[in-house]
């Protein structure tokens, strides 16, 4: 199974979500859960991160609502993650570029760790993006019963 990458259009940030099995079982393991990698020039961050039960939308929905206004926007977008290990915070310029910063916090209760860096890429990316999301995150639900 493939990754979803989100490049910046200066080659110095990148952000990797690729689909991995949820961390705990029960009722919260149905939710889809990305491996995030956050590279970049002295950047190298990875986090697991399930989706939130309580979050509005899907990472999938996410990525194609910004598709589908890729024209630009008012305001700021954010996405979350569960317990908001990954925060995805977006900004349209009104022209041709989405200005993300993207934000991983983790290390249990204590020390926690945050690390955030920006990446400015083409609304035209958010296609893909939101095809392969749903495509991985529904893969992450079927488990092996063997």
């Amino acid at each position: 199974m493939g990754s979803l990458v989100l490049p910046s259009r200066h080659d110095s940030v990148v952000l990797e979500l690729t689909p991995t099995e949820h961390p705990f079982d029960g009722a919260y393991a149905v939710l889809p859960t990305w491996e995030v990698k956050l590279t970049g020039f002295g950047l190298d961050a990875t986090l697991v991160c399930p989706e939130s039960d309580s979050e509005r939308q899907t990472l999938a929905d996410f990525f194609a609502q910004l598709y589908e206004e890729r024209l630009g926007w008012e305001d700021e977008r954010t996405w979350q993650s569960q317990a908001g290990a990954m925060q995805l915070t977006v900004r349209h310029d009104g022209i041709n570029t989405v200005h993300v910063v993207a934000a991983l916090e983790g290390g249990g209760i204590e020390p926690r760790w945050r690390v955030s860096a920006e990446l400015f890429t083409d609304p035209g990316i958010f296609q893909q993006l939101a095809a392969n999301a749903r495509l991985y995150g529904d893969r992450s639900l079927v488990r092996d019963e063997s």
